[in-house]
């Protein structure tokens, strides 16, 4: 299974700032210089000409060394994928904060299913000339935006690789792909946890 996890800036939503009440953080250079991001419409419903829903799901990449710049390794993501492919497909998007009274302990707030996962920033431009850059799509059945009150139960406590040697590190992607025992155990256990969820869906909260 291709799986891949992304950390975003902390909020409840993610369907546009004029839905949230405190300004956001740790989401990159961007959002640090403007208080919004692209990523603030992660779990955002889009309709498509297909006739279907998406979420445009947005991580800065960019490597902690400042090169690769905008570009996601997608090779990494198992057999099938080569370095040179634009995406990858049937992708488990996990994504991840880190709440500003836990600094130090992400959590996961939601994921995409069957994503597309793409190398480099793809854009859609919104009728009104808004132009959303992403970094994978997935359809809206297939996302869930987990509640507030949800990502503090401790089987959706994310990884930190000073801590547990696996996990994330400086980066905003973890790849997941260390193979180790104990990584394998907890993506066994958060894949787990994921299917069997049946609870609240906040992507459906403004509908």
């Amino acid at each position: 299974m291709r799986i891949i996890f992304f950390k975003t800036m902390p909020l409840d939503y993610y369907q546009g700032m004029e839905h949230e009440h405190t300004r956001p953080h740790n989401g990159g250079k961007y959002v640090k210089e403007h208080g919004d991001g692209h990523e603030a419409y992660n779990f955002e419903s889009v309709p498509f000409d297909d006739g279907k829903e998406y979420c445009l799901g947005f991580v800065e990449a960019k490597s902690t060394n400042g090169k690769d710049i905008n570009q996601l390794h997608i090779e990494r993501l198992g057999e099938g994928v080569g370095k040179y492919d634009h995406e990858a497909e049937d992708v488990l998007v996990v994504w991840c904060t880190t709440p500003e009274e836990e600094r130090n302990k992400p959590v996961v707030v939601g994921w995409y299913k069957h994503a597309t996962v793409y190398r480099r920033y793809e854009d859609f431009e919104f009728d009104n000339g808004y132009i959303q850059s992403y970094s994978c799509i997935a359809e809206v059945t297939d996302c869930v935006l987990l509640p507030t009150a949800e990502r503090h139960d401790k089987k959706w406590r994310a990884p930190v690789a000073k801590k547990q040697g696996y996990g994330f590190g400086q980066s905003l992607v973890w790849y997941a792909d260390k193979g180790t025992e104990d990584e394998a155990k907890y993506i066994d256990a958060l894949v787990k946890n994921i299917s069997e969820y049946t609870g609240e869906n906040w992507i459906d909260k403004f509908k």
